[in-house]
């Protein structure tokens, strides 16, 4: 059975069509109705939506409530569609410096939401890029700002985010004709971040994915906060959305220490200093299982030759290695991929040296 959306319920999305059984009984299509219950998997009911809007907020509201439904939600997704802003419903004051105040009815509201899904451990953050909107409102909040309030409550309630958290801000490859639209302007607030109830319910996150232009020295600030509050990470995948903040980034992440130790790691679109990336896979050689290099391009003085000899002799564990369109100041062919994984052509684990396939 396909996926729906359901017009009452707008916080399912991964609910079937309307079974024929049910449209027997004449049932609403309502998954917080007992009766319904019988005709769907947990899975239907894992993962919930929201666009901070009054309507959506109250029926997250309702479903942490619910006792049997509530613990089946492992996933949350906050987004803001294409055609219409965060919070619709609510009034979003500003103060005089134009900084966002946040509405008491949507702390309360989504507060009660974080604490009622005591097994929801996998967080999203996201926005269609606005292509309708000219300008920014000041009357509702921006994608960034939805991130910063959300991160605060996390702290407020203590919830512990385990499995993973995303922030995916990419650029549209719509253009509009007046250039970057200033509702989608990505800016976040630092100052949350270091504070002792964040750094808890961070502490033990396994999985973080952040899609945005790194560029500006805010963007830098918030993801190299984000990683090093990550005391536990194993996957980290950051799309750099082609800003020009990538090899700064890397730097700084270098420079705090990390304690963790990867397992996986992605890095896409993005100018990268060739010595700064062997630096940063170096610390990562012992665990390292996939990585996956995806359009990055080395500065005129770095060499992809070093990074995959080392690749090849000094990862115990490495099995999966992709390097797909990267290119270098040196090269002459352009960009070229690279497959280095550890398999043999029937697909088992070779216990010595990896295989090179050029394309």
């Amino acid at each position: 059975m396909s996926a729906r959306r359901n017009s009452s319920y707008p916080c399912f999305r991964d609910l079937p069509q309307t079974p024929a059984g049910l449209r027997s009984l004449g049932y609403d299509y309502n998954p917080t109705d007992h009766r319904v219950l019988p005709f769907l998997e947990p899975r239907h009911l894992r993962a919930v939506w929201t666009d901070f809007s009054r309507n959506s907020l109250a029926k997250l509201a309702d479903l942490a409530e619910n006792p049997r439904l509530a613990p089946l939600v492992h996933s949350l997704h906050i987004e803001r569609a294409e055609d219409k802003p965060l919070g619709e419903g609510f009034a979003w004051p500003r103060d005089k410096w134009g900084q966002l105040v946040q509405p008491q009815a949507v702390t309360n509201q989504l507060t009660s939401v974080i604490q009622g899904f005591s097994n929801c451990s996998s967080f999203k953050v996201s926005r269609t890029p606005g292509i309708v909107f000219s300008e920014a409102s000041q009357d509702f909040p921006t994608p960034g700002e939805a991130v910063s309030l959300f991160n605060t409550i996390l702290a407020a309630t203590g919830h512990c985010v385990q499995e993973e958290y995303e922030i995916d801000f990419k650029s549209s490859e719509f253009i509009p004709y007046n250039g970057e639209n200033p509702a989608d302007k990505v800016s976040f607030d630092v100052t949350i971040l270091d504070h002792p109830a964040f750094r808890f319910t961070w502490s033990n996150l396994q999985s973080l994915t952040l899609k945005f232009p790194i560029q500006s020295d805010n963007t830098i600030d918030f993801a190299v906060s984000l990683i090093k509050s990550s005391l536990n990470l194993r996957k980290l995948a950051i799309d750099f959305d082609d800003g020009d903040g990538a090899a700064e980034l890397l730097t700084r992440v270098l420079a705090a220490k990390p304690t963790f130790q990867l397992e996986g790691l992605t890095l896409t679109n993005g100018t990268l200093v060739g010595q700064g990336l062997f630096r940063f896979l170096r610390t990562h050689d012992s665990n390292l299982k996939t990585l996956r290099l995806d359009s990055i391009h080395l500065t005129k003085d770095g060499s992809w030759v070093p990074i995959m000899a080392v690749l090849r002799r000094e990862f115990p564990c490495l099995v999966e290695a992709y390097l797909v369109d990267v290119s270098d100041g040196s090269s002459t062919t352009g960009a070229f991929t690279v497959d280095m994984s550890r398999k043999s052509l029937s697909g088992k684990t070779l216990p010595q040296g990896i295989t090179w396939n050029l394309s």
